[in-house]
């Protein structure tokens, strides 16, 4: 090759690589951050929002990945694309991260995002997520245990997944736990512990049969209001000393007016000091589902001044 001919090559190459960089910056390939997301977030523009989550994740940060899943799926910030949720939910699980972990478990037990219906790789998807510290992923291996998908059906082991679970605040974990107490399923029958985590699912759509399970214990143990009482007072001390569940409960205990005056603010504010292991990449998520954000703020400001 001549000469002129090299460097007619170095031209094209050249001028190649200008049309890629000029292509791959018309293509949105741009560094964003948090402070972006916030602003996008408080300016309320959902395709924004989207966006930088996941060029955030795309650029490997597993927790942006794990949320652009759930808004991608619920479309909470523009319409739902469940492609979309599966590939960040399987980007977010090879990345190691629990919450993701436990969500690919979910999708290999109905099946979807293309992934072919396996038990065995749900369980070792959320017994990993739980090793890594996301509790809540126990009521994945619960409802293998009970209904016996991969296993044989074991009650006890089953109720031990689910207890754990409940610990973290889930509330749908909560009312199965309500449910064994009560039926004597996988545990000893106590329908006092029945009525402890019955109030539990206050936050689930299941809301109604917890109700009905409360409403049955204190029509057939013909509860006193002393006995109410005594296990609100029980939720309390728990709560007080720290207990993540206890302090849901009683959250939901304030948010009610169930055995105490109704008080939005302060079961905002024992809500804001029950650490989730429910959410891990979204702590707040509970907190802004169930109240207004007037009542966040004030919760804030309570610190010490619980009761």
């Amino acid at each position: 090759m001549g000469e002129r001919d090299s460097a007619k090559g170095r031209r094209i190459i050249l001028g190649c690589l200008l049309v890629c960089g000029i292509a791959l910056a018309g293509c949105g390939f741009t560094k964003y951050t948090y402070d972006d997301l916030k602003k996008a977030e408080q300016a309320r523009d959902g395709k924004a929002v989207v966006n930088i989550y996941r060029s955030l994740a795309d650029s490997g940060d597993a927790t942006a990945a794990v949320v652009l899943s759930y808004i991608a799926y619920d479309g909470s910030w523009g319409d739902p694309d469940k492609e979309m949720a599966w590939k960040y939910t399987k980007m977010a699980a090879a990345a190691g991260h629990p919450e993701g972990l436990f969500n690919l478990g979910l999708m290999h037990i109905d099946g979807s995002g293309g992934l072919a219906k396996d038990y065995g790789r749900a369980r070792e998807l959320f017994l990993r997520a739980v090793e890594k510290g996301f509790a809540a992923a126990n009521c994945g291996l619960a409802y293998l245990e009970r209904d016996g998908l991969g296993c044989s059906p074991d009650a006890k082991r089953a109720f031990d997944y689910e207890l754990a679970a409940a610990k973290t605040g889930n509330p749908r974990s909560m009312y199965e736990v309500c449910l064994a107490y009560f039926r004597g399923k996988g545990v000893s029958k106590d329908v006092r512990r029945a009525y402890y985590w019955a109030v539990g699912a206050w936050t689930d759509p299941i809301t109604r049969e917890a109700r009905d399970v409360a409403k049955r214990i204190e029509e057939e143990e013909k509860l006193t209001p002393a006995d109410k009482q005594a296990v609100l007072e029980e939720i309390r001390a728990a709560a007080k000393a720290g207990g993540i569940e206890a302090r849901w409960l009683f959250s939901l205990h304030r948010s009610g007016g169930m055995g105490v005056s109704k008080d939005p603010v302060q079961a905002c504010a024992w809500l804001l000091r029950a650490p989730s292991a429910l959410y891990t990449v979204r702590p707040m998520r509970g907190v802004e589902d169930l109240f207004s954000k007037a009542d966040i703020a004030r919760a804030k400001e309570l610190a010490g001044t619980l009761r």
